[in-house]
């Protein structure tokens, strides 16, 4: 997998969901800079599913802290985002996730997940209902 294999999925997703749910505001060149920054620092996670990627993570991990804050996840299902979780939690057991969320509201807002097996559990249960066509 390469950079060029994000930015494409980045793409592919932006066409499915509408260029203001995806990435909004990131030009091709910030993605592919931040991806390598986050693979230097060990701050990027990915989800391959039968060859082809199907969802990402990537964000700085802050060891002092133990917080790993998550600059932007793209996943093409709910079951994606699960795998990015476990991928997570195996990597940084004991970590709090730390980053910026719109849910319903207009704004965002800085949320901590400290529980991160009870949330890596819900993302199991809902991608477990998730059924692709």
């Amino acid at each position: 997998m390469t950079v060029q294999d994000v930015i494409e999925f980045v793409h592919a997703q932006r066409a499915i969901r509408g260029e203001q749910k995806v990435l909004r505001n990131w030009s091709d060149g910030s993605i592919a800079l931040s991806i390598v920054h986050a693979i230097e620092r060990g701050g990027f996670g990915c989800v391959v599913t039968n060859g082809k990627l199907t969802g990402f993570c990537f964000g700085m991990p802050r060891h002092t802290e133990r917080v790993f804050d998550v600059t932007q996840i793209v996943c093409a299902s709910p079951r994606d985002l699960a795998h990015l979780l476990l991928l997570f939690e195996g990597s940084f057991r004991g970590w709090t996730l730390r980053g910026f969320r719109r849910k319903k509201v207009e704004s965002k807002s800085l949320v901590d997940y400290k529980r991160i097996q009870r949330l890596s559990h819900l993302s199991q249960l809902t991608a477990s209902n998730y059924v692709s066509i």
